[in-house]
């Protein structure tokens, strides 16, 4: 009994230093990038905004459109303005300027 009690111990601890390992790393990346996304973030519109969120989460034009009330064209021109403005590339990027900007659904 003794020994199970110490290896939990042990996992709670490997967890929270794992975490705080992340938190660290993540808070050193949000330093190195937030500039250069700052003037991105302050150029879009509330309804670019509304529509980052859904692209961060992977959602298809299609499904946006679906639950904004608009047309597909709308949502892949929205699109396009966003990549025009804050020229993120990658899903990756969506979502860490997502993160970093706390914008959230």
């Amino acid at each position: 009994m003794k020994g199970s009690k110490t290896n939990l111990q042990l996992s709670k601890t490997q967890i929270f230093m794992h975490q705080q390992c992340c938190a660290f790393r993540f808070k050193r990346l949000v330093e190195k990038v937030y500039p250069k996304y700052h003037n991105s973030y302050q150029l879009l519109t509330k309804r670019e905004l509304e529509i980052l969120k859904y692209m961060a989460l992977g959602t298809e034009s299609q499904i946006i459109a679906e639950k904004l009330s608009i047309s597909k064209h709308t949502v892949q021109t929205h699109r396009k303005n966003i990549h025009r403005k804050t020229e993120l590339k990658t899903p990756r990027d969506l979502v860490l300027f997502t993160l970093i900007f706390d914008i959230q659904l």
